[in-house]
C-alpha cells in the first residue's frame, strides 16, 4: 500500500470524474485527489462502487467499496475509507467527529472490505466474460485524518501493511 504513493507520476484514469457530489465524506474526498494526483495513468481508480450479491448470507446483501484500484501487473486494491479520529477501542471501532464526540462505527471497516473483495470475486468468477481468469483481489482500510503506529498491527487481521494513514 505504501509503495502506491512512492513518486509523483501522471495522472491515474478515475471515476466518476468530477467526484459525485453526493460525496459527504472528506476523508473520501481527500483520497479521491491523492489517488488521481500521485497514481500514474496504468491505475484505474472506482469511487463508491455499490455492489449486490447472488449470496446474502455470506457475504451480505448489498455493500459499497469506497474506492476500486486496479492495476494490470498488480491487481485489484479494494480501500475502505474512515474519516475523523479513528481507533479500536475493545474489539468496536469508533470515530470523533469535529465536535469531539466519540460515535460508535455500525460496521468493522475490515470486514466491510473483506465483504467487497469476496463479492467482487464472487461477480468475477461467475460472470461469462471474466471467469476464465485469475485476479489477485486485495483488501485496505484508510484513516486519512490519522497517524497509526508504523511498528503495530491493530488486530492480528490488520497488518500496517493494509493501512494508509495520514
Amino acid at each position: 500500500v505504501h509503495s502506491l504513493f512512492s513518486r509523483k507520476v501522471s495522472m491515474a484514469t478515475i471515476f466518476p470524474t468530477p467526484i459525485s457530489a453526493d460525496t459527504n465524506s472528506n476523508a473520501e474526498r481527500k483520497l479521491y485527489n491523492l489517488f488521481r494526483e500521485k497514481l500514474g495513468t496504468e491505475y484505474t481508480v472506482i469511487h463508491s462502487v455499490k455492489w449486490v450479491t447472488r449470496d446474502p448470507k455470506r457475504y451480505g446483501p448489498v455493500g459499497e467499496a469506497d474506492f476500486i484500484i486496479c492495476h494490470p501487473k498488480y491487481g485489484v486494491l479494494i480501500v475502505e475509507v474512515k474519516g475523523g479520529g479513528i481507533h479500536l477501542d475493545r474489539g468496536k471501532w469508533y470515530t470523533i467527529n469535529a465536535s469531539g464526540e466519540k460515535i460508535l462505527l455500525k460496521k468493522d471497516p475490515v470486514v466491510q472490505a473483506d465483504q467487497s473483495v469476496y463479492a467482487l470475486l464472487d461477480h468475477l468468477t461467475q460472470n461469462v466474460l471474466t471467469r476464465s481468469y485469475t485476479y489477485p483481489v486485495y483488501h485496505a482500510v484508510a484513516f486519512p485524518e490519522i497517524e497509526v503506529d508504523p511498528k503495530k498491527s491493530l488486530r492480528p487481521d490488520i497488518p500496517r501493511t493494509i493501512i494508509i494513514d495520514r
